[in-house]
């Protein structure tokens, strides 16, 4: 079993490959809870899709792989971010 079925064995998780998505740029809004508070935050997130989509629950929540990452939060350390497909705005090559 992959990494990523080990990971989601127990959620309705379905993960699949694009191959019309790989090396394409984008920018993905993103948020997450300030700790110790109910409010957020937004965060931008520029890079390149993977080709990877995620789909989770029953309706989906759509999800897309970013990687080679050019923007993120300072305290950000890993190399991929999955990204709500909603907030992914593709850039043309001469802006990323």
């Amino acid at each position: 079993m992959s990494n990523d079925a080990q990971q989601f064995a127990d959620q309705d998780v379905r993960i699949t490959f694009d191959e019309t998505l790989v090396g394409r740029p984008v920018e993905a809004d993103g948020g997450a809870p300030i700790a110790g508070g109910q409010a957020g935050y937004r965060t931008t997130f520029k890079g390149r899709l993977t080709g990877r989509r995620l789909a989770q629950g029953d309706p989906a929540w759509l999800w897309l792989e970013l990687g080679d990452l050019v923007e993120a939060p300072q305290d950000f350390e890993h190399a991929h971010v999955w990204v709500d497909e909603a907030y992914v705005y593709f850039l043309d090559e001469k802006r990323s």
